[in-house]
């Protein structure tokens, strides 16, 4: 029976949830057409793709989180994000969760990105912040700031030389190394 629930989420993943870079955009609205057990999968599915934890919190603590979000609002749980926008739920990695996470640019960063271009040793990957500031096209790439501070950026020192999701690619590129509608069902 799970695995039928699991196979039947996972179809409705492919038309409810959109992969936007890091951020996965729940289309659920409030009361929607899907089951309530089919939701939860989803959620249960989707927020460990986001954080990168081996389980998603709390089933508790995520209804919870859902059940505060009224109107446009903000609500972080499990390493997440969750931003809501009329009846759509944003999923982005939450800032904290990668404030102090740092690789060399030839690692894998916060566990799903991979990042290409001119890599040298005195360079590592850290997360934006601030310095999306720093990024003058970061609004042409219509990602929201609050998904953009916690993408992967090129430091050297506390010099920012490249923000490839923000629009500062500098020669680097960004890329998720396993697609959610292919990795989030699999067991």
């Amino acid at each position: 029976a799970a695995d039928a629930l699991d196979h039947y989420a996972q179809i409705e993943a492919r038309r409810y949830i959109v992969q936007e870079n890091g951020d996965l955009v729940l289309r659920l609205g409030l009361t929607g057409p899907l089951p309530d057990e089919t939701k939860r999968r989803l959620w249960r599915a989707a927020l460990p793709w986001i954080s990168g934890a081996d389980y998603p919190p709390r089933q508790g603590a995520l209804f919870d989180v859902l059940a505060g979000l009224t109107g446009d609002g903000n609500a972080t749980v499990g390493g997440c994000l969750i931003v809501r926008k009329g009846d759509d739920w944003r999923v982005t990695r939450e800032f904290a969760a990668v404030r102090d996470a740092k690789t060399p640019t030839t690692a894998l960063w916060d566990g799903r990105w991979r990042l290409d271009g001119p890599h040298d040793p005195a360079l590592e990957v850290r997360a934006l912040g601030e310095a999306v500031s720093q990024c003058p096209d970061w609004r042409s790439t219509g990602l929201p700031r609050t998904s953009l501070i916690s993408t992967p950026a090129i430091w050297r020192g506390d010099t920012c030389v490249a923000a490839p999701l923000a629009g500062f690619s500098n020669g680097w590129v960004a890329q998720i190394v396993a697609d959610f509608h292919e990795h989030a069902f699999a067991h």
